[in-house]
């Protein structure tokens, strides 16, 4: 594995065991409850952040399999990777994009199931970078919904910020729902 993808890679696994640590101490009730109508439960969160994830990973192996050429990152595929960090570490509210939306959400989840699908998806994550020949690691092969084309690295710096938003946002969900 391209030694920039191991590091980002155990950093978002890191994170996601701490996450499950520390949702195991609530009960189904609490991780569902919604702290006002139309806001995400706890467990609405983790399925946007796994079903962002997953469909990330799937898009890029469809333009892989295709045999799609890309280009190489650049000035503005950076800059573009810089300003989607930076805007999610703001404290605006985005309306998250279609395909990673609430009505996709499996009602039946429990936190058990999420957390279970969430962690193969990361041990599927892992193969892929994996297998991703190092000479695509510095292309465009990425193509986020509002952040636009960057590279494997940049998919994965989108990885973390998100998450880490996710997880301040789940903490806010929780207290409100106590």
């Amino acid at each position: 594995m391209y030694p920039t993808f191991h590091a980002k890679h155990r950093r978002l696994q890191t994170s996601l065991d701490g996450l499950l640590r520390q949702l195991e101490n609530y009960s189904e009730q609490q991780l569902k409850a919604q702290p006002v109508p139309g806001a995400w439960s706890a467990l609405q969160v983790m399925q946007h952040l796994m079903v962002a994830e997953k469909l990330s990973v799937l898009s890029i192996q469809r333009r892989i399999d295709k045999g799609m050429n890309f280009r190489k990152t650049n000035l503005q595929s950076w800059s573009r990777e810089v300003l989607l960090a930076f805007s999610l570490r703001i404290p605006l509210k985005f309306k998250a994009p279609t395909a990673v939306a609430d009505e996709l959400f499996s009602a039946d989840a429990t936190f058990a199931t999420v957390s279970a699908e969430w962690s193969a998806a990361r041990n599927d994550l892992a193969e892929f970078l994996g297998k991703l020949p190092s000479e695509l690691a510095r292309k465009q092969i990425y193509r986020h919904p509002r952040g636009g084309w960057m590279s494997a690295v940049g998919m994965l710096d989108f990885f973390i910020v998100h998450f880490d938003r996710h997880c301040k946002q789940i903490e806010r969900t929780l207290k409100l729902s106590l």
